[in-house]
């Protein structure tokens, strides 16, 4: 259902908690507990700013199919992400509009459903 190159890390459905920020992050903090979501979206393109983000196409939030894939193996190959999450790793590089905060008692095993399944 979701066709993308191989080898990929799969997963879409995670709940963590954020160990580190880039310099122009605003939405979420280091110590934050967050859950991932699908419909990153970039904040100021047209359907951003008229309240439909779910619809949002803006590359900044995703990669294109072109782009060179960010993680490597240790032989130097390419491994992709599945739909720009890989939530079967033990991290996660995503765009800060990709993972929303969640209250610190939620267990994250239960949390990660929320990405998907609710």
């Amino acid at each position: 259902a979701y066709p993308h190159p191989l080898p990929a890390i799969p997963g879409h459905e995670a709940a963590g908690v954020v160990e580190a920020v880039g310099d122009e992050v605003r939405t979420v903090r280091p110590g934050d507990h967050v859950v991932t979501c699908l419909s990153a979206f970039c904040g100021h393109c047209e359907f951003c700013i008229t309240g439909r983000m779910f619809l949002c196409v803006s590359s900044e939030t995703r990669r294109g199919s072109k782009d060179e894939p960010r993680l490597r193996l240790a032989d130097g190959g390419t491994v992709n992400q599945m739909l720009n999450l890989s939530a079967y790793a033990e991290m996660m590089l995503v765009h800060e509009h990709a993972c929303v905060a969640i209250d610190r008692d939620m267990p994250l095993d239960r949390a990660a459903l929320i990405g998907c399944a609710v």
